[in-house]
């Protein structure tokens, strides 16, 4: 089963199963906030489902790529370790 993770104010805010996650982060979208929905599949390879608000998805999917960036160069770098 897939874990769900709603993301906002730059925090991670919880575990929940798809509809509740996209449920609560449309509500919290509506105050507008950025807010992430995000199946994790694997530690290093979250995938991006949903952003809200909706009106401002092209901003919050800009700011998702910049974030797993980082992440995904971290992840290498702790792989292959010290040049």
């Amino acid at each position: 089963m897939s874990r769900y993770r709603v993301c906002f104010d730059g925090k991670w805010q919880g575990s929940f199963d798809r509809e509740d996650a996209v449920e609560w982060a449309r509500a919290v979208g509506a105050t507008g906030r950025i807010v992430h929905v995000v199946q994790w599949r694997w530690l290093l390879n979250p995938k991006l489902i949903a952003v809200f608000p909706e009106a401002r998805a092209a901003e919050a999917k800009q700011l998702w790529e910049v974030r797993t960036a980082g992440q995904r160069a971290a992840g290498l770098a702790a792989l292959v370790g010290p040049s």
